[in-house]
């Protein structure tokens, strides 16, 4: 009964539910592919027999052409990562139509101008860069929707429609080369292409949504080089990109005119023989491609690579001894591994996500890593063939496209099941129980959730909070530090003995929203988040729940805040509140919303039908109990923690020195004109206050989903770029934008003032202007933004008191007293002078009445 936290359905549901939408995917993209590949495929032998009376020598061809190849391939460099980071900006379909308009245009172009060479070379530096980012934005389409196997088999599905292209294009080559002459291939091309487009215009769905999608483009994302980032994520994804670099080698245009030329001239093939040829390698791509789902099942993403690595260096090494028959069996052996890559670049897709990376980028940075290659690959084989030819060896370029397959091979194997995140065969399962306490923690059971032999591992505090408790575990493997995370957070129930304010069941109940982030909504929207290892629950006790968390510190590169209540500068605090616009901005009033699970009010709270529930209003309502510390103090045991917190405070005023300003005169709590708790919200009267501020906010026609928690606390920075991630999302819940700045900005702000807070949500508003809906600001105008924070701060104000109270009763006995009082002095005085300055506690209360 213990299983990873998922939604209601089976896995066998999940798995029709992922076979449906593949297909889906394939009916719509299949096409475009076929077209595609059948307009390029029908020039493999047409472009040497159009352009052959242009060259003085077949070798002189082959330099030439290939040489162009290497060009496209450079312009393939330069433009292959912005076009891959454009569609994570302005989703796919934006972007998807450009290959085929450039290759209407300029094979148009080449039938129009035959015998000149400029069309030829326009089309070899402008169509290859697009048309291969056709290929890589509908794999970022692909990526959006599916992961893993999943991913594999509908890129084998779609190499199949590809097949069936090779096979096509040849087939109408021969017939046009009968009839007419071989440039009315290029104006069949130009045709095929046309019929792509039109295709792609009616059918191609958006796959990325807005609130999915990335803010800007960062120059250092676009610059040719960007596959350098993806490959210093990780040593793994460097080796896995290794990889699929020297499985590039050996196909494609790297290979194409060498072996076209190799045919023609060392074999003596005629057009009508290589086309043949051609086709049949057509035969093999689709064979590949339906039973590549076959292959996976049989063997698992390794053996496949594996198998595929060691048929293609079959096939190579049969072809470079040039002989009919070799040529033949050589295509045999091609077939069952002709899509060689499609389980590599499953793996690297996922840990390009699950590194925070769009789909859009890490597809175009694997497109561009093999555009290096393609801008070596065939002026090298070119050079390698005229070498050969001089030497009576002409087979000599597939001798080393062979060694490239083995290299490939040979780097493959050095990775692991751990670093390629998948499971061996008879890879053991997660223990059949799971810790809830830092003192359960075995070797075994890290062993099985990270997917790596655990040898020792250490584990400290970092986070003690009111529902759970967080420790930091650092780790040693087995097989070496490469073998898996150096540290993870464990995330686990509070024991109850230490927090009886806070019930199993709300424990419970806040897990459940946290697990529903990881599980439902952290790919899907535009804010960045802790990646998870395993999210762990006991269906038969909800009340035992596990995190297993990315460790966010553990890199030099960013730095957290974990005493931001001590005093936040206005800049970051600035900078927090924006990152939450973005996301509250593109997910408006958006479907992604109507997924985000609803928090049931407190049984004993009724609230109307369509008020805001907030998720720590069980917090803010434990405040108006009685005080599990009550007695302890001296008091009577029915005492609220409100009137606690107002007597300790009386009591011991010149030992805790909480002074304040205001109107420029310096108060001592509880003394002055800003009471804390103010008599306002004692009792009955402050519940019913906290009733109305809910009912006021569900009124709002603008919503968006909240953090809940939105402070610096929860979120770490990096110190290069300032990009922030967070984490602690058990209080989610869908509410006004607003609504989200109370935490932050009312507690944490360093000299702050009414002035300083209204010119962060004044930034923040702006912010949330820009990348909502148009109608945003109309709906939802700045007033009304304002108002919500400040009902915000009124919702939150009894949950402050709660938490001081609890650490009142022992501050004297604490051994670290001195620090304790600082921290104390920091915070609550600011804390009370602001709510003052806002008037929260008159003119806001007053209004309240009146909304």
């Amino acid at each position: 009964f213990i299983m990873a936290a998922d939604s209601d359905e089976t896995a066998a549901e999940a798995d029709t539910r992922m076979e449906k939408r593949s297909n889906e995917l394939v009916a719509i993209i299949g096409p475009a592919v076929f077209l595609n590949v059948v307009s390029g495929a029908m020039l493999w032998t047409a472009r040497q027999a159009a352009v052959r009376q242009m060259f003085s020598s077949a070798v002189d061809m082959t330099v030439t052409l290939t040489r162009l190849g290497s060009m496209g391939a450079l312009m393939e460099f330069l433009i292959n990562p912005v076009v891959g980071k454009l569609s994570d900006v302005y989703g796919r379909r934006a972007l998807i139509f450009w290959g085929n308009v450039s290759t209407t245009i300029c094979r148009m172009l080449l039938f129009r101008n035959q015998g000149k060479k400029w069309p030829l070379y326009l089309e070899q530096l402008l169509t290859i860069p697009l048309v291969t980012s056709f290929f890589t934005i509908y794999r970022a389409a692909i990526s959006d929707e599916l992961d893993g196997p999943n991913y594999a088999k509908t890129q084998a599905k779609l190499g199949a429609a590809a097949g069936l292209g090779v096979i096509a294009g040849p087939l109408m080559s021969m017939f046009i080369m009968k009839k007419y002459t071989p440039a009315h291939c290029f104006l069949a091309s130009s045709v095929m292409s046309t019929f792509s487009l039109i295709h792609l215009i009616r059918k191609f769905p958006e796959t990325l949504p807005v609130e999915r999608r990335k803010s800007s483009v960062n120059l250092s994302d676009v610059q040719p080089l960007s596959f350098m980032k993806l490959m210093d994520t990780s040593p793994t994804l460097k080796k896995m990109m290794m990889v699929i670099g020297l499985q590039t080698a050996s196909e494609g245009r790297n290979v194409t005119d060498v072996l076209s030329i190799f045919l023609q001239n060392d074999l003596g093939w005629g057009f009508t023989a290589i086309n043949s040829f051609v086709t049949v390698y057509g035969f093999a791509l689709v064979l590949a491609g339906l039973n590549v789902k076959r292959m996976i099942n049989m063997f698992g993403l390794r053996g496949f690579t594996t198998v595929s690595n060691m048929v293609n260096f079959t096939s190579m090494m049969l072809y470079s001894i040039g002989t009919d028959w070799s040529m033949a069996l050589g295509g045999v052996f091609l077939a069952p591994g002709s899509r060689k890559r499609d389980a590599v670049e499953s793996l690297i897709m996922k840990r390009g996500a699950d590194a925070g990376l769009g789909g859009g980028f890490v597809s175009g940075a694997m497109m561009n890593w093999r555009s290096t290659v393609n801008v070596i690959g065939p002026t090298f084989f070119g050079a390698l063939y005229a070498y050969g030819s001089a030497r009576n060896f002409p087979g000599l370029p597939f001798l080393f496209a062979a060694a490239s397959n083995l290299i490939a091979q040979v780097v493959f194997s050095t990775l692991t099941d751990d670093e390629l995140g998948i499971e061996a065969i008879g890879a053991p399962q997660l223990p059949s129980d799971f810790p809830t306490t830092s003192r359960d923690v075995t070797h075994e059971f890290l062993s099985a959730a990270l997917k790596a032999k655990v040898k020792g591992f250490r584990i400290s505090p970092i986070g003690m909070g009111f529902v759970c408790d967080a420790f930091k575990c650092e780790i040693q493997y087995s097989n070496g530090a490469a073998a898996g995370p150096a540290s993870v957070v464990l995330k686990m129930p509070k024991d109850i003995t230490t927090n009886k304010d806070v019930t199993q069941a709300q424990q419970a109940a806040f897990f459940r929203l946290e697990a529903a982030w990881y599980r439902d909504l952290a790919s899907k929207v535009p804010i960045a988040s802790a990646g998870v290892h395993g999210v762990f629950t006991d269906t038969a006790d909800p009340t035992r729940f596990l995190l297993v968390l990315h460790d966010l510190t553990a890199s030099d590169e960013t730095k957290g805040f974990p005493r931001w209540l001590m005093g936040s500068p206005p800049e970051l605090m600035r900078s927090v509140v924006c990152d939450l616009a973005r996301m509250h901005g593109k997910l408006a009033n958006t479907a992604t919303l109507d997924h985000v699970e609803s928090p049931p009010a407190p049984p004993e709270f009724v609230l109307p039908v369509g008020s805001y529930v907030p998720p720590y209003l069980c917090f803010a309502l434990s405040a108006y109990a009685s005080s599990t510390v009550a007695e302890a103090c001296g008091f009577s045991a029915e005492t609220s923690s409100m009137d606690l917190f107002r007597s300790i405070v009386a009591r011991d005023r010149d030992f805790l020195q909480w002074d304040y300003t205001s109107d420029g005169v310096i108060h001592r709590m509880p003394d002055g004109p800003c009471q804390f708790p103010d008599p306002r919200m004692l009792g009955d009267g402050g519940k019913a206050i906290l009733r109305k501020a809910c009912t006021v906010l569900g009124s709002r026609t603008v919503k968006t989903l909240l953090h809940g928690d939105g402070h610096p606390g929860n979120l770490v920075r990096n110190k290069t770029t300032g990009e922030i991630t967070w984490f602690d999302f058990q209080g989610y819940s869908v509410g006004p934008p607003g609504l989200d700045l109370a935490q932050g900005l009312a507690s944490g702000v360093e000299g702050c003032s009414k002035t300083v807070i209204e010119g962060i949500v004044r930034d923040y508003y702006s912010e949330l202007c820009l990348h909502g809906p148009a109608s945003l600001a109309v709906e939802y105008p700045f007033e009304h933004c304002w108002d919500d924070f400040l009902l915000g701060c009124i919702l939150w104000y009894p949950a402050y008191v709660m938490a001081h109270t609890l650490g009142l009763p022992a501050l004297r006995d604490d051994p670290d007293v001195e620090l304790r009082l600082e921290g104390y002095r920091r915070t609550i005085p600011r804390y009370v002078a602001l709510v003052g300055e806002l008037g929260l506690m008159t003119e806001v209360l007053d209004r309240l009445e009146t909304m």
